[in-house]
Parts: structure tokens; sequence; C-alpha cells
């Protein structure tokens, strides 16, 4: 938590501005002098040691939070004790001057008032900063998000399950898709492009990538990681994964949807007499394409599956 204010009213300056008259019509308080030490006490403190995101932000391990734990403790007693000790004396002296205003006849009330509010704010004060001596959850949160868990708990058994459901980076016909010849021809004239043949060939690649980064992914099965940066890793390592399938990058389901709009294109395009080879193919051609499409359709059921628990696994570590 960040650190506590000093309050104005509880510093000299304030009380120096503030006496006016009642110095000399009361004499010395002692309370410039104790406000003195109090400010004194509050700058010895290192404040940063209680707020756990800059005394947990270099930390690489659960140990590491538990001594920064041990210096809270320790500063605590050190140094935020010894600051409430001059509240409690601020504080006590405060209701002391204010009962000796308040009966003499010659001091305006708005100066009891003022005394009265100083040694109030000192009481505060004393019990904001004793809820310091417990720390915040903040420093339990960073210490599970250091500890060692298996990559199964992060992601779930169900993650793993699905990818190994997947079918399409085994499907002989997206393989086919990608490797045979026919697909590479126009199918309104039967000659080779090579804007299709380059569709092919980058699908192939995106389809080898996914396979790739997936078996990665799953050899990390049964294995441990620490909470936050395992969540991290995993997450960006799958991201690139799930890249290699969808439309926008593109992956293999906007290079599958270029392929019928190449084709749509060279229909429209000026062209020579389809051979008859050609007319016989275009229908094999146009019934692969179309299994592909059905099968990448309802694959992205289950990558989107694969997307959610990734994303939740994160957002758990993050929180």
């Amino acid at each position: 938590m960040p650190a506590p204010q000093l309050p104005a009213i509880l510093t000299e300056s304030d009380w120096e501005r503030n006496k006016g008259t009642i110095a000399k019509m009361a004499g010395e308080t002692g309370i410039g002098a104790a406000l003195k030490n109090v400010k004194r006490a509050y700058d010895a403190v290192d404040w940063k040691k209680f707020d756990a995101a800059i005394a947990c932000k270099s930390a690489d391990a659960p140990s590491d939070i538990d001594r920064a734990l041990t210096e809270l403790a320790n500063e605590f007693r050190g140094k935020v004790e010894p600051l409430r000790n001059e509240l409690a004396k601020v504080h006590d002296l405060g209701n002391k001057v204010a009962t000796k205003f308040k009966s003499n006849k010659l001091i305006p009330s708005s100066s009891t008032e003022h005394v009265t509010k100083l040694a109030m704010a000192a009481m505060q004060l004393m019990a904001q900063l004793k809820v310091l001596s417990t720390p915040s959850a903040d420093f339990a949160k960073a210490k599970e998000k250091l500890s060692v868990v298996l990559v199964d708990e992060l992601v779930t058994p169900a993650w793993f399950q699905t990818l190994s459901s997947l079918q399409f980076p085994r499907d002989a016909d997206l393989k086919k898709w990608i490797e045979d010849g026919m697909m590479g021809l126009s199918m309104a004239d039967g000659s080779k492009n090579s804007e299709l043949a380059d569709i092919q060939r980058r699908a192939g690649a995106e389809l080898r990538r996914f396979v790739e980064l997936a078996t990665r992914l799953n050899g990390l099965k049964g294995k441990t990681v620490q909470r936050a940066d395992g969540a991290r890793n995993f997450a960006k390592l799958w991201r690139e994964a799930s890249d290699c399938f969808y439309v926008m990058k593109p992956g293999l389901q906007g290079i599958h949807r270029e392929w019928a709009i190449k084709q749509g294109e060279l229909d429209r395009a000026p062209k020579g007499r389809p051979t008859a080879e050609i007319a016989f193919k275009r229908k094999e051609m146009e019934d692969l394409h179309k299994r592909v499409e059905t099968l990448l359709f309802n694959e992205e059921v289950k990558m989107q599956k694969l997307d959610q628990l990734v994303d939740e696994a994160e957002f758990a570590v993050r929180s």
C-alpha cells in the first residue's frame, strides 16, 4: 500500500502558522517540538517496504517474498512503532493543552478546537499505521504467482485433451489440398498458376509451424513452472500457434479462403478453352476444397476453447 501521508495539521510549519497569539497567551506548549519529533520519525521509515508492488518487484522466488515480509516486520518494529509512540505523545499533549486552553477564557475557542483536532489527527494516524503490522494481501498474491505448479494445473487437463483431439494437423484432405499439384491449377483452363502454388506453399508452412509449436506445448504437460512466468510463456507460445490457424495472420483459414478468391478471379478473366482434364477435375477440386473448409470450420470450435483456457490461466495470475 502507498505510504500514509502525514496530515498538514501534524506538521510543525502548520502549528507555527496557526498558534498565533496562543503562545503569547499561554506560554510554551511543547507541541512544536513534539511535532518536530513526529516528522523526524516519519522520515526515518522506509515506506517502500510496505508496498508489495515495490518490495516484491524484483522477486524471483517465494523465498524472496518471505524475505520482504521479514524486512516489513523489522521496519514496523524498528521504525513505525517509534513513530506511533511520538504520535501518542502528541495526542496526549494535545488533549492536555486543549484542557488548559478551555479553562482560560482569554484564549479563543478556535484555538482550543485546533489543538483538539491536532490530538485527534495524531490518534487517527496511529490507528492507520497499526494496520501496517499486517502485510497487505498483495504480498500473498505475489508469493502465489512465484509458486511452482504443474502446467496442467495452469491450463487444466482439458486443454491438453482438446489439443490432442484436433484433427486438422493430421487430416488427409488438408494434406492433399496443400501438396497435390492439382490444387495449383486454374479451374478455368487447367493452366498452372504461380499464385495458387504459393497459396499451397504458405498453407504448408503454417501447418508445419503449428505442428511444431503444438508439439512443444504438449511436451510441457506434467512439467513444473513458476505460476506467473509459466502462464505468460505458455500463453505466448500458444498465441503464436493459434495464429497459424486463424484468418487474420493469415493462418490456414485465411490462406484457404485466398485459394477460392483466386480461383474466382481466374474464372472471371479472359481464358482459353478448358481442357477435358480440368473439366473432369474441377468437381474433385471443389469437393476437396469444401471438405477442408468444413474441417477448418469445425476445428475452430476447439481452437476457441483452447484460446479461452489459456486466457483464463493468464488472467488468473494477473488478478
